[in-house]
């Protein structure tokens, strides 16, 4: 297992990187910590999943959806997420107000 980060100090709105999780251990496992933290952050930051092909997500050309109780305003945060019907995750800043936000995934 190892660290994945999907947002590395982000200071503006917008997705962060997607990372492919089909036949991963995530898929075996359950639920996948994931780790929400930043310095005086005023926003809000959810994790999205799609059942696209690498083709579509590498080609801007799919659909993301909310992965239900991943979501966080104005908070640092630990939680588990089960993500296993999924291809690919991403998070993404919704709304950015102020301060800056980092996002880990342990898979």
């Amino acid at each position: 297992m190892h660290v994945q980060t999907l947002l590395d100090n982000v200071a503006a709105s917008g997705s962060g990187t997607e990372i492919p999780v089909r036949g991963d251990k995530i898929a075996r496992q359950g639920p996948i910590p994931v780790h929400v933290f930043g310095t005086s952050f005023v926003g809000t930051v959810i994790l999205e999943g799609t059942i696209a092909e690498q083709s579509e997500v590498d080609g801007i050309s799919c659909t993301w959806s909310p992965i239900n109780g991943a979501s966080w305003t104005n908070q640092n945060g630990i939680c588990e997420v089960l993500f296993c019907s999924f291809t690919h995750i991403r998070a993404n800043v919704t709304v950015y107000t102020s301060g800056n936000v980092t996002v880990k995934v342990w898979i």
